[in-house]
C-alpha cells in the first residue's frame, strides 16, 4: 500500500488575483496616503475663501482687488473635493460659513511671483502654491494657502491654479504630500493633474469627526443634515 499523500488543492487563479489586489491596495494606501492629523477634528465644513494681493490684482468697484480667475480656481477645487468624496463623510468644502454647523476657515491668498521668501517653511520658489495649516491638539483648526501667479523661474502658474488649489486643499483635509510615484493621487502631484483618489477621501474621513458621522444621511436625504444642505450665513 502506498503511503497517504497530503491533499494539495490548487488555489484558483482569480482568488490569487484578488488576494494580490488586496495586498497591493494595502501597500498603496500605506505609501500614498499619509495623514498629518494625529487626532480627529470635529468640523462639519471647511470654508475656503479667496483673497488677493494689493497691487498685483486690479481694484474693483469698492476699491479692493478682484480676480475672477482666482475665484474660479477656488470654486473648482471645492467642487473637486465635494464630488470625489461624496460617498464619504468628510467636511464639506464651502464658500462661506454655514449656519448651524462647526467649521474651520482657510484663506486662499493669491499673490504675484513666488520669490522664495517662504522656502524655510517648506515652500520652495519653484512652487505654484503652498499650504500653511495650523494645528491644535493634533488636528487642523485653520490655515492659509498661498497661490502664486508664477514661480521664480518665470513659470506661469495661472493655467494650473485649479489643480494646484485642489492639491493644497488636501492639506486642509489633513493629508500630507506623498511620493511622485503615487501617480493616481492628488497629493502625489503638486500641479493637481490627476483626480482625488478614494483612499484619500477615506483618510480625510478618518481625520474628522462630523455631526453626520453616525447616521446614513447623504446630500439627498437623511435625518441629520448633510453639509451639502447647509445654508451659508
Amino acid at each position: 500500500m502506498k503511503p497517504l499523500q497530503p491533499v494539495r488543492r490548487a488555489v484558483p487563479i482569480f482568488v490569487l488575483a484578488i488576494l494580490m489586489g488586496d495586498i497591493a491596495s494595502m501597500v498603496e494606501a500605506a505609501s500614498c496616503v499619509i495623514p498629518v492629523s494625529t487626532t480627529a477634528s470635529t468640523v462639519d465644513a471647511i470654508v475656503f475663501t479667496p483673497s488677493y494681493e494689493e497691487g498685483t490684482y486690479p481694484a474693483g468697484a469698492d476699491g479692493s482687488p478682484e480676480c475672477a480667475e482666482c475665484d474660479e480656481a477656488v470654486a473648482d477645487a471645492r467642487d473637486a473635493w465635494n464630488a470625489a468624496c461624496t460617498s464619504y463623510k468628510i467636511p464639506h468644502a464651502v464658500a462661506s460659513a454655514p449656519v448651524g454647523a462647526s467649521s474651520m476657515t482657510v484663506n486662499v491668498f493669491f499673490q504675484g511671483t513666488n520669490t522664495g521668501e517662504y522656502a524655510n517653511n517648506n515652500c520652495g520658489a519653484d512652487r505654484c502654491g503652498c499650504a500653511f495649516i495650523n494645528y491644535s491638539n493634533g488636528h487642523p483648526v485653520s490655515g492659509l494657502i498661498r497661490m502664486f501667479q508664477r514661480t521664480n523661474l518665470g513659470v506661469d502658474c495661472t493655467a494650473q491654479w485649479s489643480g494646484v488649489a485642489t492639491h493644497e486643499f488636501g492639506h486642509a483635509f489633513g493629508l500630507d504630500d506623498v511620493s511622485a510615484g503615487c501617480t493616481n493621487f492628488i497629493m502625489g502631484t503638486l500641479t493637481g493633474a490627476v483626480g482625488i483618489n478614494g483612499l484619500e477621501c477615506e483618510q480625510a474621513d478618518s481625520n474628522f469627526d462630523t455631526s453626520f458621522d453616525d447616521d446614513d444621511s447623504t446630500s439627498s436625504g437623511g435625518s441629520t443634515p448633510h453639509p451639502c444642505s447647509f445654508v451659508p450665513a
